[in-house]
């Protein structure tokens, strides 16, 4: 056994008080300096400056005396410009077509959205719905501007139509285009005598454009005297497909909608 050889003059000390626990905080890793957000930004260089070569900072008071700075000083200067659209006049087609008719298209057979019901057992009730009547027009422009024109017949109810007009060649059956319709309100009347049909039907006519539709002419007096055509000529065929939403939609004041 090895013996214990324990001071008598660390017998006779009193204990140390217990040093409290220091707490340690979060440890901070190196990382870059802080941002300095005292100092001025650097003036932004004029709208129309000299070649690199000669180009010197400026002064920045010259951005007191413009209106706007630079067009690619900011990502953008200004909002949008949103335009609400106009409904077409009554009397006439909005805005005359410049140029001459290039092509016209009648569907001949009317369209008949139904009114999906059902029963107390689940089975579908096709009642009248949306119903648009034969004569139904697609007029295309020269310049590329085409009208849509139809009557259409609604129920008791607002209804709105969203309309797309696909255009087929038979040169090759995987070529087609899509022209999107903006949405039709079809709304009745509230204040027409019962059984008015005035208060049901509406004639609807719309204008838009689109460049598939532009029809060009030659070049030059030297080239053939037939024109080129865009990429829709008068003998691809037309087809119409879409979707009637019935009922009242939520109202835009609505904060739950």
């Amino acid at each position: 056994m090895f013996p214990v050889v324990v001071s008598l003059l660390a017998l006779a000390q009193p204990p140390a008080a217990p040093v409290p626990p220091v707490p340690l905080g979060p440890v901070l890793l190196p990382g870059p300096p802080p941002i300095n957000l005292s100092h001025q930004a650097p003036p932004l260089l004029p709208p129309y400056s000299t070649p690199a070569v000669s180009v010197a900072i400026p002064d920045p008071s010259w951005a007191a005396q413009l209106p706007c700075p630079a067009p690619a000083a900011h990502p953008f200067q200004r909002l949008p410009r949103i335009c609400y659209l106009k409904a077409c006049e009554c009397e006439g087609p909005a805005g005359a077509a410049p140029n001459p008719v290039y092509w016209v298209k009648e569907f001949h057979d009317a369209a008949h959205v139904p009114l999906p019901r059902y029963t107390a057992d689940g089975h579908a009730v096709c009642l009248d719905g949306l119903l648009i009547y034969e004569g139904m027009r697609v007029t295309v422009y020269t310049s590329g501007v085409y009208d849509v024109s139809f009557t259409a017949e609604v129920p008791d109810m607002p209804v709105t139509l969203r309309l797309q007009l696909i255009l087929k060649t038979s040169e090759d059956p995987m070529g087609w285009y899509r022209l999107t319709l903006p949405p039709f309100r079809l709304e009745p009347k509230t204040d027409a005598r019962p059984g008015d049909p005035s208060a049901n039907i509406f004639h609807v006519s719309h204008r838009g454009f689109s460049s598939l539709l532009v029809r060009q002419a030659a070049l030059g007096p030297y080239q053939q005297p037939q024109t080129t055509t865009g990429a829709v000529d008068p003998y691809w065929t037309i087809a119409r497909v879409g979707t009637a939403r019935f009922g009242t939609p939520v109202a835009i004041t609505d904060p739950n909608r």
